[in-house]
């Protein structure tokens, strides 16, 4: 029992420390990143500009970034892919009492509809730029409720789930220097 507590902390302490060995070829040191294509397949226009604008924004206050000045002064190029963007409700309130309805349904009306981008980065190292050291899909989300315009809080919601994104995107290529 004695040779076994020894062996089974020193396994516990390589298992918690095995996260922070990352396999990938970004180097350390890499400090300017340059945000270069977005590519947009959803339906709303707008985005790719609102990702680019966050992703700048988030890269330049990130502390061991920095946002790269020009084409050829960057240690890593960031390239985003824009699968999809999903529209779901979230919450429904109750609107009418059973008198006052034919049916079931028609005593709950969504109040609250929740938007979710769907994207894809990869990132390449200035080293070699022709394989990616760290690819990922992640999604993020946006509420809107619901307004006699929807298009302000669509609007609205289009820039904060691009503000997540872009914090999703920046937090996966810090986790990994």
């Amino acid at each position: 029992m004695k040779k076994l507590l020894p062996a089974l902390f020193t396994v516990l302490l390589l298992n918690s420390c095995a996260y922070h060995f990352s396999n990938t070829s970004l180097p350390a040191e890499a400090r300017y990143l340059a945000v270069e294509e977005i590519t947009n397949l959803t339906s709303e226009a707008e985005l790719s500009g609102l990702v680019r604008n966050a992703l700048q924004e988030r890269i330049a206050n990130e502390p061991g970034l920095s946002l790269a000045q020009g084409s050829k002064n960057h240690d890593a190029s960031l390239f985003v892919r824009l699968k999809g963007i999903n529209n779901s409700s979230v919450a429904r309130a109750r609107l009418r009492d059973e008198r006052d309805r034919d049916k079931d349904a028609d005593a709950y009306q969504t109040v609250l509809y929740r938007i979710t981008l769907t994207a894809n980065y990869q990132l390449y190292s200035s080293a070699d730029p022709e394989q990616p050291c760290l690819t990922g899909d992640l999604s993020a989300t946006a509420d809107l409720p619901k307004m006699h315009d929807r298009e302000v809080a669509l609007r609205s919601a289009l820039r904060q789930a691009a503000i997540d994104l872009a914090g999703k995107i920046v937090s996966a290529i810090t986790e990994t220097r």
